[in-house]
């Protein structure tokens, strides 16, 4: 990896316009070095995430844990270097995201967006909308998704559901559920209602 990271960086010299280019020239070399700024990236965040899976900061004296390496190794501040590591982490559960990472196709902001929907939305998907939308677009729309998906993780883990037979034979019937089951259930003892109010009252339906 740390070979692939020395060719990046001579792609990425090589990919500095000549003197005289054009602004169209300019323009085609910046993105192509942000793509290899971008593979760099990723490939550093796959060394970072093999670190701290092996605890290397043990291996050095007064360093409390990877973000305090990467704090004073790296010269990252201290809320980037847990971030760094945060991303890392998801990074490993994520590896086709890692994949177009390291090759460049994704960059750091779109990649840390990305992780923070790990576990909550089909992973081929994350990065088809990481690669057809902006940074911004991404961070909005996964936003929507990780809190309409974690909106329903917390009301599946409430899901309540119990009844008793009261001493007159009456049921008293509880039931704590997530939105559309509570539309069905609801739905269904109406209809329910509308059945016996009906049965009682043949009259009514006429």
């Amino acid at each position: 990896m740390v070979v692939h990271l020395v060719r990046d960086v001579d792609r990425f010299e090589q990919t500095v316009g000549a003197a005289g280019a054009s602004v169209e020239d300019v323009g085609g070399q910046l993105i192509a070095a942000a793509a290899v700024v971008s593979a760099a990236t990723g490939q550093w965040f796959g060394l970072i995430g093999d670190f701290d899976a092996r605890d290397g900061c043990h291996g050095y004296v007064g360093i409390k844990g990877t973000a305090g390496f990467l704090a004073f190794y790296c010269g990252l501040s201290a809320g980037a270097a847990r971030e760094h590591v945060r991303v890392a982490r998801a990074l490993r559960e994520l590896p086709l995201v890692a994949e177009a990472f390291s090759a460049g196709r994704l960059s750091y902001s779109k990649v840390r967006a990305a992780s923070r929907a790990a576990g909550l939305i089909d992973e081929r998907k994350l990065v088809k909308y990481a690669c057809s939308l902006t940074a911004a677009q991404l961070e909005r729309v996964l936003c929507h998704v990780v809190m309409m998906k974690s909106g329903r993780l917390e009301a599946e883990r409430d899901r309540r559901v119990s009844w008793r037979i009261n001493g007159d034979g009456t049921v008293k019937i509880s039931a704590t559920l997530p939105a559309d089951e509570g539309a069905r259930v609801v739905a269904a003892l109406e209809c329910a209602k509308d059945h016996l109010d009906a049965a009682a009252n043949p009259a009514r339906g006429v």
